[in-house]
């Protein structure tokens, strides 16, 4: 397949800049002209009617995103997922690491260490 070049893109939008409204006027007066049709607006509307399903509160997206995940991993494209004890809003999941003596050195090397780690 060839490439369009930049000026043939250009050729292009200007071109759907003037075509654009004017399909769009024709769209509106054809649907303007035909005639309305009772049976057709019925029949939508009782789909309506037997359609007793609860109404969506969300569009679903973190559900396919989850879905996505799953798919992901099964394929071994990505790794295990880590299981993590969740942390309460405005917590810190290091554990409190408080200076000794001078301010400047950490209690122990594992503090230093969990404080390396959440650095990077």
């Amino acid at each position: 397949m060839k490439k369009i070049t930049k000026e043939q893109q250009r050729f292009l939008l200007r071109l759907w800049d003037k075509t654009g409204p004017e399909l769009e006027r024709i769209r509106r007066e054809e649907l303007r002209g035909s005639p309305y049709k009772w049976e057709v607006v019925d029949s939508l509307l009782e789909i309506g009617d037997y359609c007793h399903a609860a109404p969506r509160l969300t569009s679903g997206l973190v559900e396919m995103q989850k879905s996505f995940m799953e798919l992901a991993r099964k394929q071994g494209q990505m790794h295990a997922m880590v299981r993590e004890s969740p942390v309460p809003y405005g917590k810190s999941a290091l554990p409190a690491c408080k200076p000794v003596r001078g301010g400047s050195k950490l209690r122990s090397s594992r503090c230093k260490k969990l404080k390396q780690r959440s650095k990077n």
